[in-house]
């Protein structure tokens, strides 16, 4: 999850850059991530706010530089969604994005 953090920064100075970001974490490792309550991860719940995230970046990865900040914005919520609901730890950190 922090890669996936840190890739989004990058990517968010990128895209106000008005550049199209290159993304080099492999997203899809979120269906498989280690969490500190592993049953949390095993949820369909979890799996949902995934699939989520995924579709998100999908959506920014293929939008025009013009539509990338409404995009971003849309990839921001799939992450705090998802850590509002199962794990609030992280929440402060991802409002930076914002």
């Amino acid at each position: 999850m922090n890669e996936l953090f840190t890739e989004a920064e990058t990517a968010r100075q990128k895209i106000a850059l008005g550049e199209k970001p290159k993304w080099k974490v492999d997203a899809k490792k979120i269906l498989t991530a280690a969490a500190t309550e592993p049953e949390k991860v095993a949820s369909p719940e979890y799996k949902a706010f995934a699939a989520s995230y995924l579709e998100s970046l999908k959506m920014l990865k293929k939008c025009s530089p013009a539509e990338a900040p409404e995009r971003f914005k849309m990839l921001a919520m799939a992450c705090m969604n998802c850590h509002n609901a199962l794990c609030p730890g992280p929440r402060k950190r991802i409002q930076k994005l914002f």
